[in-house]
């Protein structure tokens, strides 16, 4: 007789079921007694154990002591009351390790609804767990900072203009209680002079706007330097809708100030690094590879000259040796004057221009021209190279990107400040997209070193551009003339 295929079905079902829970989940059964009678692979891979060692066994030996024994009170009359249980264990290992699980106890009923067996089904949490325990350390350790650092509250009273202090004033800016200023005029007084306005501004925009304060400031201190506070409030209104008290905090940020500039200032100090490290390799290459390289040519053109010196293949080779060493030495000081060019310190920064105008409009067949307006010597807040290397990059994205013909450079020294400007013909480009494009990525880097080169100098760089309209690279930075026709 044939089978029932609907039996069949469900059973295959039931057992595909069993298959997916027991290879996702970590599965235990007990007898009403609490006698483990199955465990499957996972259990036993968690906990260390294996299958002969935990079948008979109570789940006791998993105790890790972490829970009391009304909480596994509370779990047995839960579940002999055929009532399902959830909950979170700490377990412990066959190793002494610890795990934890979120588990499941279904009781199985028998004819009377009492329950026959248990089964449990968990799945491991120790990584979750480990997190949040991470995460309360830190929260503790954030608490425990900020008590230590210590923050200063005021109650500012807008109408009386009276301020009330509370908190580590010490700690923050090195006043006693009684040292506090008492009103608005003077805690004004200790606010650093150019901050005034701007903090000012910002409580009359606050009150009007009726949003919540967040200024930082420079603030004098007791021993008469500056600090930077950051200042965090909030007005309170009357029934009238007026801001009338404000209650915030203030905290010292002094160090993280000092750790921005310094970020801040990162590249200008790499660049300058670099300008010595390439100073010192052309030296080395200059006075250590170049003389040792003529050395080297002058030996063996004395040999040449020796009586003895008949060998038609050995004059042969000497002569190609000493073509390759004439070779050499002049790519030493190809080398050499690339990284520094000589005739910005011979002859100052307008003749060094010149000099890499005519090699470029030699080597590149493109139209410079280059107008100096008198300027023979001029004395910068910074180092003439920093300007050389604004206008090389800026020929050298105009060589790269621009599809120019022309190019107008023009240097000009009027009211303390030297002016220069590079303009061309060429194609220009959109600056909102610079960073966008992969292949104008080298041309942002360049425009962001001029920037910084610029910064270096105490001066600004503005650069104009338009698709189709060219690139204009305008580069103002204090200087004062020192020789002029």
């Amino acid at each position: 007789m044939d089978s029932d295929p609907i039996n069949a079905d469900v059973a295959k079902r039931l057992q595909d079921l069993r298959y997916a829970v027991d290879q996702a989940c970590i599965v235990a059964v007990t007898d009403a007694r609490g006698y483990i009678i199955f465990v499957n692979h996972n259990f036993c891979k968690i906990s260390g154990f294996a299958p002969g060692e935990l079948i008979g066994q109570r789940h006791s030996l998993l105790k890790s002591g972490y829970h009391p024994e009304d909480f596994y009170k509370r779990l047995w009359d839960t579940i002999i009351q055929g009532e399902v249980f959830r909950t979170e264990f700490k377990n412990k290992a066959k190793n002494g390790s610890f795990y934890w699980t979120d588990t499941t106890i279904v009781p199985f009923l028998n004819e009377t609804k009492k329950p026959f067996q248990y089964i449990s089904i968990s799945r491991d949490i120790s990584q979750l767990k480990a997190s949040q325990e991470l995460l309360i350390e830190w929260k503790n350790r954030y608490e425990a900072a900020s008590e230590v650092s210590g923050s200063l509250l005021y109650d500012w009273d807008r109408v009386t203009q009276n301020i009330v202090w509370a908190g580590q004033s010490m700690n923050v800016l090195g006043y006693s209680s009684v040292e506090m200023p008492e009103n608005t005029k003077q805690w004004l007084e200790l606010i650093h002079p150019q901050d005034r306005m701007l903090y000012s501004e910002e409580i009359s925009r606050v009150i009007v706007d009726k949003t919540f304060f967040h200024l930082e400031y420079r603030i004098c201190k007791r021993d008469g330097s500056y600090s930077y506070i950051k200042d965090n409030g909030r007005f309170y209104l009357n029934s009238a809708g007026e801001a009338v008290r404000m209650v915030g905090f203030i905290s010292d940020i002094s160090v993280r100030k000092r750790m921005e500039n310094t970020i801040r200032e990162l590249p200008q100090r790499m660049i300058e690094v670099q300008e010595k490290e390439k100073e010192r390799i052309a030296l080395d290459i200059h006075d250590d590879l170049g003389q040792s390289l003529i050395g080297t040519k002058m030996l063996i053109t004395s040999y040449m000259k020796e009586p003895d010196f008949i060998n038609p293949v050995v004059q042969q080779f000497s002569k190609e040796v000493l073509e390759q060493i004439d070779y050499c030495i002049e790519k030493a000081r190809q080398v050499s004057y690339g990284l520094v060019p000589p005739q910005l310190k011979l002859l100052g920064l307008t003749e060094a221009v010149k000099f890499m105008i005519t090699k470029l409009n030699y080597e590149k067949k493109l139209l410079i021209d280059f107008k100096v307006c008198g300027i023979r010597s001029i004395d910068l807040q910074g180092r003439e190279i920093n300007v050389y290397r604004v206008i090389q990059e800026a020929l050298n994205n105009i060589f790269k990107h621009a599809n120019a013909t022309e190019v107008q450079i023009t240097m000009d020294v009027r009211k303390g400040k030297l002016s220069v400007m590079i303009k061309d013909n060429g194609q220009g480009f959109d600056k909102r997209n610079i960073q966008k494009k992969k292949q104008t990525l080298n041309r942002g880097l360049g425009l962001f070193v001029m920037q910084e080169r610029a910064k270096i100098l105490n001066g600004k760089i503005r650069i104009e551009s338009k698709p189709g309209q060219g690139t204009l690279v305008k580069l103002i930075i204090p200087a004062k003339e020192v020789n002029s026709e």
